[in-house]
């Protein structure tokens, strides 16, 4: 776990103030601390900034990561940051809707660093969501209706 202040504020406040479930703040907490894995990286390793990087390829530094280095990490992101952080999800075989899922997170986070006067924008406004996949609805076939309509006991009063 990631001890980044900017961070923990805002899972402070969405868990307090907001009154979002433990189930969700954990998965900001992990979508957070993985977007900064992945701005370190940028700082290091010329493939992050190309998305050429797997997710899996995101280690904190050795000497850990300095918490003042992300928080102004943070504080400095573009939309081509996030993009390269996209392609990096892509690349390591995300499904659309995972990166939905993390970039909803980072435009949480955005909006509450906008909304606290840490930023006066926020990266995530040029920022689209992928297209989800549309999928048919499941249905019953024939002989699954017809052993549902034959389940009840229909000489009782509640068949």
């Amino acid at each position: 776990m990631l001890v980044v202040p900017l961070l923990q504020r805002f899972l402070d406040y969405v868990e307090a103030e907001r009154s979002y479930s433990a189930h969700t703040v954990r998965c900001y907490r992990a979508d957070l601390e993985q977007f900064c894995l992945f701005l370190s990286a940028l700082a290091s390793d010329p493939r992050a900034a190309a998305g050429e990087m797997h997710v899996n390829e995101l280690e904190p530094p050795a000497e850990g990561l300095d918490q003042a280095w992300a928080d102004n990490a943070l504080r400095g992101v573009t939309a081509l940051e996030v993009r390269a952080f996209l392609a990096t999800m892509h690349n390591s075989g995300y499904s659309r809707s995972t990166s939905a899922r993390k970039l909803a997170s980072l435009r949480s986070f955005y909006k509450f660093l906008v909304r606290t006067g840490e930023l006066a924008g926020s990266p995530m406004t040029a920022i689209r969501t992928p297209r989800q996949a549309k999928r048919l609805p499941k249905f019953l076939d024939v002989p699954q209706i017809e052993s549902l309509l034959q389940a009840p006991d229909v000489t009782t009063l509640l068949g």
